[in-house]
């Protein structure tokens, strides 16, 4: 049952980096955890490396999931295993 099996838990530093946060993150809140400039951040959206939602459709105010936050982080980790 492939299909069925639990996700693999994150690690330790992902937990505490996560720990409190709220299910959806302001681009501040996002750059403080990751401790990036806004800057990069953008360059990373615009990299489709970080995926953020949109509150509007014409809306420049990006909302980022505190899962994809944890995505992102445990891609960088397993690029530095590699």
């Amino acid at each position: 049952m492939k299909g069925h099996e639990k996700p693999e838990a994150p690690p330790a530093w992902i937990v505490e980096a996560l720990a409190g946060l709220p299910p959806l993150l302001t681009v501040t809140e996002a750059t403080n955890v990751l401790r990036m400039s806004r800057r990069n951040f953008f360059r990373l959206l615009s990299l489709g490396k970080i995926s953020t939602i949109r509150t509007g459709a014409n809306s420049s105010k990006h909302l980022i999931a505190r899962g994809e936050l944890e995505r992102y982080l445990r891609s960088l980790e397993a690029g530095c295993a590699a």
